[in-house]
């Protein structure tokens, strides 16, 4: 284990630390948390309920997807960040209304031999970041082919949201942001402009998320704590997602490769 950050109680809460999964079971284990929703009470002082969101990144490699989850869990930005290998995890709390909302992230890998893992990171989430890097008009393309599959596969309300990345380097832009936001009013998607590298709508991307999610209704919470959402919840569920509370799972090369062979 190596690295946490955390800040202040009741406000916004995130942290990482860094495990490596070892077996095709704890891969299956981790990656196939049908959980979406769930209600608890954060801590006596604040007695706010906790909304966890499972929340999956998807698009090409090379749009910045792990450098928006990175600024917005950890506020940083590495100019050297290394492609992902299968996918990572990491968790932020912030408030939203009467609410926590506890997004538990998959940043997954954008290289086409992974795609055929992307049905087991966006079943049962909550909201699906699509991102495109607004240079390159290939990348607009490919989250369109994201789109269609999240509408044929994915869950029935999952939110989405579109993410114009690199809006830095707009005098080099190669997607009208009019282009995105006809694109996203057409399928009901949040869109915006993101420069992970400036901090620019990186918080505002996951806002925007959060005022699609309908708040928790107290009244369903059951004895364990879990909202009812058929067959999605359950106590061993919210004890294994309470296992991976801040962990970011870095997948090996092995592993992923292993997963891709048993698809």
């Amino acid at each position: 284990m190596k690295g946490m950050k955390q800040t202040n109680p009741g406000t916004t809460e995130s942290k990482l630390e860094t495990v490596h999964v070892t077996s095709m079971d704890s891969l299956i284990k981790i990656i196939m948390l049908p959980l979406q929703t769930a209600l608890k009470i954060d801590n006596p002082r604040t007695g706010l309920a906790k909304h966890k969101l499972k929340v999956c990144l998807l698009g090409d490699t090379g749009v910045g997807k792990s450098s928006i989850v990175c600024r917005f869990v950890q506020d940083h930005f590495d100019h050297n960040i290394s492609p992902t290998i299968g996918a990572s995890f990491m968790t932020k709390t912030v408030p939203c209304g009467n609410e926590l909302h506890k997004f538990l992230i998959w940043d997954t890998a954008g290289q086409e031999r992974f795609h055929s893992l992307a049905p087991m990171y966006y079943r049962g989430s909550a909201a699906a970041v699509i991102v495109y890097d607004i240079t390159k008009q290939d990348s607009f393309h490919t989250l369109k082919k994201w789109v269609k599959e999240l509408k044929e596969h994915g869950p029935e309300n999952i939110v989405m949201a579109i993410a114009g990345n690199k809006c830095d380097l707009s005098d080099i832009r190669e997607v009208p942001l009019k282009d995105a936001k006809e694109y996203a009013e057409s399928i009901g998607a949040i869109v915006v402009e993101t420069s992970a590298k400036n901090a620019v709508n990186i918080e505002e991307l996951f806002q925007g998320i959060s005022r699609q999610i309908p708040p928790l209704d107290p009244h369903e919470n059951g004895n364990n704590g879990a909202i009812k959402l058929g067959k999605q919840t359950s106590q061993t569920e919210l004890a294994t997602d309470a296992d991976l509370d801040g962990v970011d799972i870095v997948l090996s090369n092995q592993l992923s490769e292993l997963a891709l062979s048993c698809m």
